[in-house]
């Protein structure tokens, strides 16, 4: 049995300002999770998160995450810089 936001409630699309941030913040305080592909299965890092976000399912969260792992080829440090480079830009606008 997972976890399944009802269609009604699901958001689609660009993630927006306080989702890239939640996802910001959980991922620096869950860094470790986030290391290898067998920790984010371990830990159903992407399940926490969506429990977290509320309006997004554990694939988009998944989805959000590889999207940012293929531009900086798993380099952690550079995604946590781009999402927070995304979040100035949207407090900037």
């Amino acid at each position: 049995m997972g976890f399944k936001p009802s269609k009604s409630k699901i958001t689609v699309g660009e993630w927006n300002y306080q989702e890239n941030q939640i996802y910001l913040q959980f991922m620096i305080e869950n860094i470790n999770d986030f290391l290898t592909e067998k920790s984010r299965r371990k830990t159903k890092v992407f399940f926490r998160l969506s429990k977290i976000l509320k309006k997004r399912t554990p694939d988009q969260c998944r989805s959000h995450h590889q999207k940012l792992q293929l531009k900086y080829k798993d380099d952690l440090y550079s995604i946590i810089g781009e999402v927070h480079k995304k979040i100035q830009k949207s407090i900037a606008q």
